[in-house]
């Protein structure tokens, strides 16, 4: 497994977990759940790893304009949640990019 794969499965498990899911759980359904969870792991990993859209999104098997999408939904509730308000994907985005494990909600 190369650095960079073994980089997407880790940042998958993590943001998982906070759902209770695994990591073969996350690519295999479109739940609202399951989104959140694909959308976060692409963004921080943009975030930590600056991987581009197209390696995203071959990485996730999804189109690269789907990964755009997804990180700037994710980028626009960490925005929000730094700027005091809190909501959830916000919270949880930037716990996880914090390496701060949260309290089940």
């Amino acid at each position: 497994m190369s650095e960079r794969s073994r980089v997407v499965t880790e940042a998958v498990i993590e943001v998982a977990a906070y759902w209770g899911f695994g990591a073969d759980d996350v690519n295999a359904s479109r739940t609202p759940a399951q989104v959140d969870i694909r959308a976060i792991a692409q963004w921080m990993l943009r975030e930590r790893y600056a991987f581009s859209y197209p390696e995203l999104g071959a990485l996730f098997g999804k189109n690269h304009a789907t990964v755009i999408h997804n990180v700037k939904r994710i980028a626009h509730f960490v925005g929000r949640y730094d700027a005091g308000e809190d909501n959830r994907l916000g919270r949880i985005a930037r716990s996880v990019l914090l390496g701060q494990r949260m309290a089940a909600e």
